[in-house]
């Protein structure tokens, strides 16, 4: 109750009466005990303790494990859930183990070809990138793709892993790969009614670093040809308000103006500034030169046409772009910790993240609807009542479309990157 009421304070120092008392009684190893370890888990986690979380909830653990073998269902739970803690505080090395651990135990239980084994190593490659084991996570990748490929109607998975493998590919340098991955899963993602939003920008963002790669190289037939293929392709499962379509826009209007296809590329070149410029306030961190890139590419075009005029006006945008990128490097970095913290729940942090970006960019709609419902879930009521006309309105989502209003789990939902569905609040 306490907990539900976010009444958090209150809530721990119930819980830590009660495993005092269970203490005092001598109880041993309980399920009641344990019950009672995993509740604290969640409200430490929940006020960002992670340490003593990760404490607590190890020795859940291991009474779990007494009390019903490694096997046991909650057992298998509660492991997944170490894992999304070690997640959270870059705990890599320990992560990997306890993915190892929970492999060997997945194998024991259901043999060599089973989707628990495909998720579990998928999440092991996911460590193992980060340690930067690369070698290793691409192989571990294969044998994730692999083991999916023999289970029927597990389409989905595979294209996960695939996606996962693309990342380590991209991470070696292997752009071209990469690419070909990418592009693999992501109608595959899309026919399972997957959310394509981060898989489309992840598509974009590779194609955007083999598209600078082949345009120093001077292959700008190729640049051309990736990316109208690929800006299809995403179009065809996304809406074409992204700011990632608008980028790959100018890129390929770049491409065109290498090869001295100047009418073409003036069109592209335009949409592409446009859209981001209507999109400035979504960038994030490592996107906001793509505004300054677009205004200079137009400058360069209308230099090649003799329009001196044009030329003039899109260099000083370029300049103008380039004198905001600090304060919006800054807000985009404020923008994603922000709703990151809200996903977890840490609502107090969201809101004044939010509050930060909105001093800098007072005009960004979608960060006063995302603080309103954060203050909401902060309990901050009359905050929000101050904040709430600010939000009130069309907002846009990030898939383009309108909406009037978005409920708190809808708006923060969690989406963890091991692609299992957690939930911090553990009840036995």
């Amino acid at each position: 109750m306490l907990y539900s009421q976010g009444k958090l304070a209150e809530a721990e120092a119930t819980l830590r009466d009660s495993l005092a008392m269970w203490n005092r009684l001598n109880a041993g190893d309980r399920h009641e005990v344990a019950l009672c370890l995993q509740n604290l888990v969640a409200v430490l986690w929940q006020q960002e303790k992670l340490p003593e979380a990760e404490m607590k909830l190890k020795e859940a653990l291991a009474m779990r494990t007494r009390l019903s073998g490694d096997g046991a269902p909650e057992v298998m739970n509660l492991r997944d859930h170490l894992a999304s803690l070690l997640w959270r505080q870059a705990k890599w090395d320990e992560l990997a183990v306890v993915e190892r651990e929970l492999l060997a135990i997945q194998r024991n239980q259901f043999g060599n070809e089973h989707i628990v084994l495909a998720n579990t190593l998928r999440s092991l490659a996911n460590a193992l990138q980060q340690q930067g084991k690369l070698a290793e996570a691409e192989t571990t990748c294969r044998v994730a793709i692999a083991i999916s490929r023999t289970l029927n109607d597990k389409q989905l998975e595979v294209a996960l892993s695939v996606e996962q493998l693309a990342s380590v590919l991209e991470e070696k340098g292997e752009l071209q790969e990469a690419v070909a991955e990418r592009r693999q899963a992501l109608p595959v993602l899309q026919w399972n009614s997957w959310d394509v939003t981060d898989s489309a920008a992840r598509l974009a963002s590779v194609v955007a670093k083999l598209t600078l790669k082949l345009g120093n190289e001077g292959r700008f037939t190729e640049v051309e040809t990736l990316n109208r293929e690929c800006l299809e392709e995403i179009q065809a499962v996304k809406s074409k308000e992204d700011w990632w379509v608008f980028g790959m826009q100018s890129d390929l209007g770049d491409s065109l103006s290498g090869q001295g296809k100047l009418a073409q590329a003036e069109p592209l070149l335009l949409a592409g500034y446009n859209g981001l410029k209507r999109r400035e306030y979504q960038l994030p961190t490592n996107a906001v030169p793509r505004l300054r890139e677009a205004a200079g590419r137009l400058a360069r075009l209308y230099e090649l046409t003799g329009g001196a005029e044009q030329a003039v006006k899109w260099r000083k945008q370029e300049e103008l772009a380039q004198e905001a990128e600090p304060s919006a490097e800054a807000v985009a970095a404020l923008r994603t910790s922000g709703l990151a913290h809200a996903q977890q729940g840490l609502f107090a942090k969201a809101t004044a993240e939010f509050a930060r970006a909105l001093e800098l960019h007072p005009g960004d709609h979608e960060v006063w609807h995302w603080q309103a419902v954060a203050l909401v879930g902060s309990g901050q009521i009359e905050a929000y009542r101050q904040a709430s006309p600010q939000s009130r309105g069309t907002v846009r989502s990030r898939d383009g479309s309108s909406h009037r209003g978005v409920h708190r789990e809808g708006l923060f939902d969690p989406a963890f990157r091991r692609n299992r569905s957690y939930n911090s609040r553990q009840n036995g």
